[in-house]
């Protein structure tokens, strides 16, 4: 291969590059223009116990046992209530995946200034070395998993203007914690 060629190859690579990184923020804005129309002031209780809801036979079909507990006393949010469904249904499956015949807890609680949600589970975790990286786009250590899931759910909640973190010890099981800014709103059904 000649000199040429491969300057024409490089050239061909880094604009490929620019190209997809143009259309992922294209994407992106359309993404946030139409999700702008579907935030409205809402309770995450509502959206976490409707999603835990759904979620929890396929979590029984695999032996493990879903706990909610929610304070009643959580101040509404601003956002999408279709967003948080997502975030809340990643986390399940990725606490499902990892915690056959074991147990899954979700909990919320009141904070100064919102509130903060933990989904917490007993299940294998996750290695030392994978742990700094979970948030990273397509990173992932199972075969089934896509490396999306965690990284759509840290959009979303920074998109809430909320903060997202994981704990977790390899052999004893993953707590992923989040918070929500409250919304000074009033609820309009």
């Amino acid at each position: 291969v000649s000199d040429e060629t491969t300057a024409d190859l490089d050239a061909i690579v880094s604009e490929a590059g620019r190209l997809a990184v143009m259309v992922e923020e294209a994407r992106r804005l359309t993404l946030s223009k139409e999700a702008k129309e579907h935030k409205k002031p809402f309770l995450a209780q509502d959206v976490i116990q409707q999603t835990a809801r759904l979620y929890q036979p396929i979590l029984e079909r695999h032996g493990t046992a879903l706990s909610l507990d929610l304070a009643t006393d959580l101040p509404a949010v601003y956002g999408s209530p279709g967003e948080l469904t997502q975030v809340i249904f990643n986390l399940l499956t990725n606490a499902g995946r990892h915690t056959e015949g074991g147990r899954v807890a979700v909990s919320a609680e009141k904070t100064e200034g919102g509130i903060r949600v933990w989904v917490l589970d007993n299940g294998s975790g996750i290695t030392p070395e994978f742990l700094p990286h979970v948030f990273e786009r397509c990173a992932h250590n199972d075969p089934e998993g896509t490396g999306l899931g965690l990284f759509i759910c840290k959009e979303i909640i920074e998109g809430f203007g909320g903060t997202i973190r994981i704990e977790s010890r390899l052999g004893e099981g993953t707590k992923v914690i989040f918070t929500l800014p409250d919304c000074e709103e009033e609820i309009n059904d």
